[in-house]
């Protein structure tokens, strides 16, 4: 029991840790990419049949590595060690002995993510690989004092389910859950499995734009008036479901550097917008990642990250027709407006 209370401790600690660092990040999930993990894990063993009994709880490590597809989908390899799920050995009520199990689990795991807007990720995963039990036995009676050992080897299942909570850009603390099952008789053997931990994300940040070729300006020209209520961002679209800059967009923001500088007190909002595919929840967070990219590509321009700010607002607004292609792609859009007007 004390085994198992501070597994739960721990990983009781490692979630509100993350649903702390949740509520002051930016963003959440940044992109595709690979990602590690490791954090603490415990369990409980189970039996089928009556032959072993009275197996006491195991706490352990997991280690994970995988790679991040998209917003729904990605595949896991996964290292989990438990130690000791123990019983002791009685006869005619008196302890004669001790049995140790340790296990080692390899598992290939597929993972199904319920994008839900927020930095919270539910998922699902599932899979199978290999399950390694090695048992250990000291029996002492008068006429006796035995010790021994066995290790095995199976094809084991695993399925359960979990919690990813983004706390920045490319770190979340994560909880899962899972049954553990050899496809044959090793000792009749199930587990149970509670883990947690801390995963980092290498998905690329957004690409560095070019420095914004310096032109004089024309003798004759004038600066924008500060007092321009939006500043349109002619020409800056995205293709289907990205939030990537494109490079036909960077000569109209490279213009748009060009007409901040001019004025050092405007401060903007970056917006972002899609179309109506996709549900309002996704195209919200799409439109959020978005108009960060914008604003990225300013501050690497040389705008200060004060005078910018990002927010996403899905589908609302279009700026065209979203029953046909052309239309839906004018509305993939970011636009630039002067904060206070």
């Amino acid at each position: 029991m004390r085994r198992r209370g501070a597994e739960t401790t721990i990983l009781s600690a490692l979630l509100l840790v993350g649903l702390c660092g949740a509520v002051h990040a930016q963003r959440g999930y940044t992109g595709a990419g690979p990602y590690l993990g490791i954090g603490p894990a415990g369990g409980f063993a189970a039996f089928q049949g009556d032959a072993l009994q009275g197996f006491g709880d195991s706490v352990g490590f997991n280690a994970r590595g995988g790679y991040r597809f998209n917003d729904f989908l990605a595949v896991e390899g996964l290292y989990e060690y438990m130690d000791d799920f123990g019983t002791s050995v009685f006869v005619n009520n008196h302890q004669v002995g001790h049995v140790d199990l340790y296990t080692n689990s390899f598992s290939l795991l597929g993972k199904v993510i319920l994008p839900t807007g927020t930095r919270l990720e539910p998922f699902l995963d599932g899979g199978v690989g290999f399950l390694n039990a090695n048992a250990n036995a000291n029996l002492t009676t008068r006429n006796l004092n035995a010790s021994g050992g066995e290790s095995d080897t199976e094809f084991a299942g695993r399925v359960g389910a979990g919690l990813d909570v983004w706390i920045t850009d490319h770190i979340a603390a994560y909880v899962d859950s899972a049954y553990v099952m050899p496809t044959s008789t090793l000792s009749n053997l199930r587990y149970f499995s509670l883990g947690g931990g801390i995963k980092y994300s290498f998905a690329p940040p957004p690409e560095a734009p070019a420095p914004a070729p310096v032109a004089p300006a024309p003798a004759a020209a004038r600066p924008a008036p500060p007092t321009t209520k939006k500043i349109v961002l002619r020409g800056v679209h995205f293709d289907f479901d990205k939030a990537t800059i494109r490079a036909d967009a960077r000569p109209v923001l490279d213009a748009a550097i060009a007409t901040l500088k001019q004025d050092p007190a405007v401060v903007v909002i970056a917006e972002g917008y899609t179309d109506n595919v996709g549900t309002d929840a996704y195209n919200l967070k799409l439109s959020r990642r978005r108009a960060q990219a914008v604003r990225e590509y300013l501050i690497a321009g040389g705008i200060s990250a004060r005078r910018i700010s990002a927010e996403g607002f899905g589908e609302s607004h279009p700026v065209a027709s979203n029953d046909t292609a052309d239309g839906r792609a004018q509305n993939r859009r970011v636009e630039l407006r002067v904060r206070g007007d």
